[in-house]
């Protein structure tokens, strides 16, 4: 009994040679729409109402990115204790930003530098008609407990 194997290996003229992108930055990924919440989240969205760029500073929110740690910090009913991972978000004049944020918890949003300023939020961004939450910002931290996708101050 004879037994013929054959084995071949076909080279190709094709090289790939893969570069790093040393020019391009590493950007953290962000919440841009609701698409990017969790199911079980509220998708939340935060409009500047200024005429200059606001940066704000987020504790007890969805960040999708790996960040410094935040609280706990407790700013009493009907808001539980506030902890995380810190999550900024910078709006340019009369820009917004989204996040996410679980339903029956509590989140705090902090201005980080510059003159206060006058903001709306809403937690049911998805919604057609939601119904918007104005609040002025300074140097103090402001706190909400949502219900329902609802907003309450603490």
């Amino acid at each position: 009994m004879s037994l013929l194997f054959f084995s071949s290996c076909e080279q190709s003229e094709t090289h790939v040679n893969a570069q790093l992108d040393t020019e391009s930055p590493i950007l953290p990924r962000t919440v841009e729409d609701c698409d990017d919440c969790p199911e079980e989240y509220c998708c939340c969205v935060v409009e500047n109402l200024m005429n200059f760029q606001v940066d704000l500073l987020f504790c007890g929110v969805y960040t999708m990115t790996a960040g410094s740690a935040c609280g706990p910090v407790s700013p009493g009913s009907p808001c539980g204790t506030i902890s995380g991972t810190s999550y900024l978000i910078s709006m340019d004049a009369f820009g917004n930003g989204f996040f996410c944020v679980e339903d029956s918890a509590s989140f705090s949003i902090l201005k980080v530098m510059g003159t206060s300023a006058n903001l709306r939020i809403n937690c049911k961004a998805n919604e057609v008609n939601p119904i918007w939450t104005g609040f002025n910002i300074n140097s103090a931290p402001v706190y909400y407990y949502v219900e329902d996708c609802e907003l309450t101050g603490c």
